[in-house]
């Protein structure tokens, strides 16, 4: 009879404390999470998980220049030495995605994606994908960029940014994730 009881009990404590990506898939236990990240001033490792994670999915359906494109924008948001919404990374992690983003020089992307939403803001219209692929063009008329080197570009990028999603999701799992749950239980058992 125990045994069956201290079953049930751990059937309840698994119910009340699911895993993290099931927390991260049911949008009301998501907004109480996201509340908590923010009271706790670690919302930003969240928001880095959900941004990453939209790419991937969408990728798939986007151009090549709006690929890089976002990734620039993400690391603008997150990655780059006093972004917004700076992720804090381990410099394994952290040092291959600064160099790639000064070696393939995709800060004057995130340099012209601001100027498109100046713009944006000004009530003009221009097509920033159409700006991109012509700095792409040029570039490739200059000898700047060969031939793959869009593909290239997003598939290293998309695996840096992979590393850097899996080593967030670790902290949130590991650190802010096991406070809200004590938080929760605390507060709602």
């Amino acid at each position: 009879m125990f045994r069956a009881n201290e079953q049930h009990s751990n059937l309840g404590q698994q119910i009340l404390k699911p895993p993290l990506l099931n927390v991260l898939a049911h949008r009301p236990t998501l907004q109480k999470f996201r509340k908590h990240l923010i009271k706790e001033w670690a919302v930003e490792n969240l928001l880095f998980y959900e941004d990453v994670t939209k790419l991937q999915i969408k990728a798939t359906k986007l151009a090549p220049p709006r690929i890089i494109i976002k990734i620039a924008q993400i690391y603008d948001k997150y990655l780059s030495n006093g972004a917004k919404f700076e992720v804090n990374l381990s410099e394994h992690t952290a040092k291959p995605i600064h160099i790639f983003y000064k070696k393939n020089q995709l800060s004057v992307i995130v340099r012209q994606a601001r100027q498109r939403k100046f713009m944006a803001s000004k009530s003009l219209t221009l097509d920033f994908v159409a700006n991109i692929q012509m700095v792409h063009k040029r570039n490739l008329s200059q000898g700047r960029i060969i031939d793959g080197k869009m593909a290239q570009l997003i598939e290293e990028g998309s695996k840096l940014l992979a590393r850097a999603k899996a080593e967030v999701f670790h902290l949130l799992d590991n650190d802010s994730y096991p406070r809200f749950k004590a938080f929760f239980s605390a507060n709602y058992d």
